[in-house]
């Protein structure tokens, strides 16, 4: 059986590595777009059901992040308008903020930790580790 999960939390650790900022910078960030697609395998015995295994073989995500432009300094602020790391967006600029985005690849590794929760299984949250590169579907 096949599932598609669009609403979920996200837990985003490591952005300011990502984007190449000190840990001090605060920067905002929100699902833009998100996409999970997983299945359940079920294994059985002649005697019934051994285990059900969820299984998450697809994923988009896309996150929104925004930093206050005061809290940057000039090349912090060029860095991120030029920056491309094969997953960002453009960066814009506005009065107040510096907006980008970032479409997660295929370079992470994808932890499935999807347990029941009483007679309940679904993706309640996705927590992305940008350091370790690693996405992990609760």
């Amino acid at each position: 059986m096949k599932f598609t999960t669009k609403d979920f939390e996200l837990t985003i650790e490591g952005l300011n590595y990502k984007l190449g900022l000190p840990k001090n910078i605060d920067i905002d960030y929100s699902l833009w777009y998100g996409c999970i697609l997983w299945s359940i395998d079920i294994e059985t015995r002649e005697w019934g059901v051994k285990s059900i295994v969820p299984c998450v073989y697809e994923y988009e995500i896309e996150i929104k992040w925004s930093i206050d432009k005061s809290d940057l300094t000039t090349s912090q602020i060029q860095k991120l308008l030029q920056n491309d790391l094969g997953e960002h967006y453009p960066a814009e600029e506005s009065a107040n903020f510096i907006e980008g985005k970032i479409r997660l690849n295929r370079n992470y590794k994808v932890n499935t930790e999807i347990e029941f929760a009483g007679d309940l299984l679904m993706v309640n949250e996705v927590v992305i580790d940008f350091m370790d590169n690693e996405i992990t579907i609760i």
